[in-house]
Protein backbone atom coordinates (compact mmCIF):
# COMPACT_ATOMS: atom_id res chain seq x y z
CA UNK A 1 0.00 0.00 0.00
CA UNK A 2 2.72 2.59 0.36
CA UNK A 3 3.92 1.73 -2.52
CA UNK A 4 0.88 3.05 -4.25
CA UNK A 5 1.03 6.20 -5.75
CA UNK A 6 -2.77 7.36 -4.49
CA UNK A 7 -1.22 6.96 -0.79
CA UNK A 8 1.81 8.77 -1.84
CA UNK A 9 -0.16 11.66 -3.04
CA UNK A 10 -2.38 11.50 0.53
CA UNK A 11 -0.01 11.22 2.67
CA UNK A 12 2.07 14.19 1.32
CA UNK A 13 -0.86 16.68 1.29
CA UNK A 14 -3.02 15.28 4.28
CA UNK A 15 -1.00 13.96 7.53
CA UNK A 16 2.26 14.01 8.53
CA UNK A 17 3.70 10.17 8.24
CA UNK A 18 6.16 8.89 10.05
CA UNK A 19 7.74 5.56 9.29
CA UNK A 20 10.34 3.55 11.46
CA UNK A 21 11.71 -0.10 11.26
CA UNK A 22 11.90 -1.27 14.59
CA UNK A 23 14.81 -3.27 15.13
CA UNK A 24 17.28 -2.25 18.41
CA UNK A 25 19.90 -0.41 17.48
CA UNK A 26 21.73 0.86 21.11
CA UNK A 27 21.59 4.81 21.38
CA UNK A 28 18.90 5.07 18.93
CA UNK A 29 15.83 7.56 20.03
CA UNK A 30 13.38 6.16 18.80
CA UNK A 31 13.93 2.31 20.03
CA UNK A 32 11.21 2.61 22.48
CA UNK A 33 8.78 3.74 20.23
CA UNK A 34 7.05 0.58 19.20
CA UNK A 35 5.94 0.21 23.14
CA UNK A 36 4.95 3.53 24.38
CA UNK A 37 2.14 3.23 22.35
CA UNK A 38 1.33 -0.30 23.35
CA UNK A 39 2.39 -2.15 20.13
CA UNK A 40 3.49 -5.37 19.82
CA UNK A 41 4.32 -5.62 16.52
CA UNK A 42 4.39 -4.07 13.21
CA UNK A 43 3.00 -3.07 10.78
CA UNK A 44 1.49 -1.16 13.48
CA UNK A 45 -0.74 2.27 12.55
CA UNK A 46 -1.68 5.08 15.08
CA UNK A 47 -3.22 8.53 15.21
CA UNK A 48 -1.35 10.85 17.27
CA UNK A 49 -2.84 14.28 18.13
CA UNK A 50 -0.54 16.92 18.58
CA UNK A 51 0.35 16.53 22.16
CA UNK A 52 1.19 12.97 20.65
CA UNK A 53 -1.35 11.19 22.83
CA UNK A 54 -2.44 8.25 20.28
CA UNK A 55 -5.96 8.76 19.98
CA UNK A 56 -6.85 5.47 18.01
CA UNK A 57 -5.12 2.33 16.83
CA UNK A 58 -8.25 0.70 15.45
CA UNK A 59 -7.95 1.61 11.57
CA UNK A 60 -8.22 -0.42 8.29
CA UNK A 61 -5.02 -0.88 6.74
CA UNK A 62 -6.59 0.56 3.32
CA UNK A 63 -6.62 4.38 2.32
CA UNK A 64 -10.35 4.60 2.50
CA UNK A 65 -10.34 3.55 6.22
CA UNK A 66 -7.14 6.03 7.04
CA UNK A 67 -8.73 8.77 5.27
CA UNK A 68 -11.90 7.94 7.11
CA UNK A 69 -9.73 7.77 10.54
CA UNK A 70 -7.90 11.06 9.86
CA UNK A 71 -11.00 12.77 9.21
CA UNK A 72 -12.54 11.35 12.20
CA UNK A 73 -9.39 12.45 14.46
CA UNK A 74 -9.60 15.67 13.33
CA UNK A 75 -12.79 16.67 14.20
CA UNK A 76 -12.32 13.98 17.70
CA UNK A 77 -9.76 16.41 18.56
CA UNK A 78 -11.79 19.54 18.30
CA UNK A 79 -14.70 17.92 19.95
CA UNK A 80 -12.77 16.51 22.76
CA UNK A 81 -11.19 20.61 23.29
CA UNK A 82 -14.70 21.88 23.12
CA UNK A 83 -15.86 19.27 25.72
CA UNK A 84 -13.53 19.98 28.07
CA UNK A 85 -13.96 23.68 28.05
CA UNK A 86 -17.08 22.80 29.04
CA UNK A 87 -19.15 23.78 25.53
CA UNK A 88 -22.19 22.10 24.40
CA UNK A 89 -21.08 19.80 21.41
CA UNK A 90 -22.76 18.62 18.60
CA UNK A 91 -23.84 14.60 19.71
CA UNK A 92 -24.07 13.38 16.28
CA UNK A 93 -20.53 14.81 15.03
CA UNK A 94 -19.10 13.16 18.55
CA UNK A 95 -20.41 10.60 17.90
CA UNK A 96 -19.78 10.05 14.38
CA UNK A 97 -15.57 11.14 15.27
CA UNK A 98 -15.59 8.61 18.30
CA UNK A 99 -17.35 5.69 16.05
CA UNK A 100 -14.60 6.74 13.22
CA UNK A 101 -12.06 6.51 15.38
CA UNK A 102 -12.86 2.42 17.01
CA UNK A 103 -13.40 4.15 20.29
CA UNK A 104 -17.22 2.23 20.16
CA UNK A 105 -17.42 -1.19 20.90
CA UNK A 106 -20.16 -2.60 17.83
CA UNK A 107 -23.35 -2.97 20.64
CA UNK A 108 -22.58 0.70 21.80
CA UNK A 109 -22.02 2.22 18.59
CA UNK A 110 -25.88 0.40 17.17
CA UNK A 111 -27.71 2.00 20.23
CA UNK A 112 -26.24 5.48 19.83
CA UNK A 113 -27.04 5.24 16.55
CA UNK A 114 -31.03 4.98 17.16
CA UNK A 115 -30.99 7.71 19.81
CA UNK A 116 -29.26 10.34 17.50
CA UNK A 117 -30.40 11.77 14.30
CA UNK A 118 -28.19 11.62 11.50
CA UNK A 119 -28.98 13.04 7.65
CA UNK A 120 -28.60 10.05 5.20
CA UNK A 121 -25.38 10.31 4.10
CA UNK A 122 -23.51 10.25 7.86
CA UNK A 123 -26.23 6.96 8.79
CA UNK A 124 -25.00 5.25 5.88
CA UNK A 125 -21.65 5.71 6.91
CA UNK A 126 -22.24 5.09 10.22
CA UNK A 127 -23.90 1.89 10.11
CA UNK A 128 -20.96 1.11 7.24
CA UNK A 129 -18.56 2.13 10.17
CA UNK A 130 -20.37 -0.30 12.34
CA UNK A 131 -20.33 -3.34 9.76
CA UNK A 132 -16.68 -2.85 9.72
CA UNK A 133 -16.28 -3.77 13.18
CA UNK A 134 -18.77 -6.32 13.43
CA UNK A 135 -17.10 -7.74 10.58
CA UNK A 136 -13.48 -7.22 12.06
CA UNK A 137 -14.99 -9.30 15.62
CA UNK A 138 -16.60 -12.30 13.38
CA UNK A 139 -12.92 -12.79 12.00
CA UNK A 140 -11.56 -13.45 15.35
CA UNK A 141 -13.60 -16.19 15.78
CA UNK A 142 -14.07 -17.94 12.21
CA UNK A 143 -11.52 -20.33 13.26
CA UNK A 144 -13.56 -21.78 16.17
CA UNK A 145 -17.01 -21.75 14.26
CA UNK A 146 -16.56 -20.99 10.41
CA UNK A 147 -20.22 -22.31 9.93
CA UNK A 148 -21.73 -19.94 13.08
CA UNK A 149 -20.03 -17.06 11.26
CA UNK A 150 -21.08 -17.85 8.04
CA UNK A 151 -24.54 -17.96 8.71
CA UNK A 152 -24.23 -14.31 10.44
CA UNK A 153 -22.75 -12.57 7.62
CA UNK A 154 -24.77 -14.21 5.19
CA UNK A 155 -28.00 -12.90 7.20
CA UNK A 156 -26.50 -9.14 7.18
CA UNK A 157 -25.88 -9.77 3.43
CA UNK A 158 -29.74 -11.05 3.34
CA UNK A 159 -30.57 -7.85 5.49
CA UNK A 160 -29.20 -5.71 3.09
CA UNK A 161 -25.92 -4.93 4.27
CA UNK A 162 -23.18 -3.97 1.91
CA UNK A 163 -19.31 -2.75 2.31
CA UNK A 164 -17.85 -0.52 -0.07
CA UNK A 165 -16.36 -2.02 -2.80
CA UNK A 166 -12.83 -0.90 -1.73
CA UNK A 167 -13.07 -2.27 1.79
CA UNK A 168 -10.34 -4.44 3.09
CA UNK A 169 -13.29 -6.88 4.60
CA UNK A 170 -14.77 -7.44 1.36
CA UNK A 171 -13.10 -10.55 0.50
CA UNK A 172 -13.94 -12.04 3.75
CA UNK A 173 -17.52 -10.45 4.16
CA UNK A 174 -18.06 -12.57 0.51
CA UNK A 175 -16.81 -15.44 1.32
CA UNK A 176 -18.43 -15.86 4.30
CA UNK A 177 -21.61 -15.00 1.96
CA UNK A 178 -20.00 -17.61 -0.18
CA UNK A 179 -20.70 -20.27 2.68
CA UNK A 180 -23.76 -19.33 4.08
CA UNK A 181 -25.44 -19.17 0.69
CA UNK A 182 -24.63 -22.27 -0.21
CA UNK A 183 -25.81 -23.88 3.28
CA UNK A 184 -29.23 -21.93 2.67
CA UNK A 185 -29.22 -23.31 -0.87
CA UNK A 186 -29.51 -19.77 -2.20
CA UNK A 187 -27.60 -19.49 -5.77
CA UNK A 188 -28.93 -15.53 -5.87
CA UNK A 189 -26.51 -14.89 -3.13
CA UNK A 190 -23.81 -17.61 -4.00
CA UNK A 191 -23.43 -15.94 -7.43
CA UNK A 192 -23.12 -12.16 -5.88
CA UNK A 193 -20.52 -13.65 -3.75
CA UNK A 194 -18.56 -14.73 -6.62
Amino acid sequence: MFSKSDFQEWGKKDVVLFASVMTRIKGRKDDSLLSTYGFRGFPSFAILDAEGEAITKKMGRDLPSMRSAVEAATSYSKLKAAKAAGEQVDEAKWFLAQLGLGQLKPDEAKEQLEKIELSGADRAKAESEILVMELTGMMDRVRQDRDGVATEVYDLYKAGKRLPDDSQLIGFFAAMVSIGAKTADDAKGYLWAH
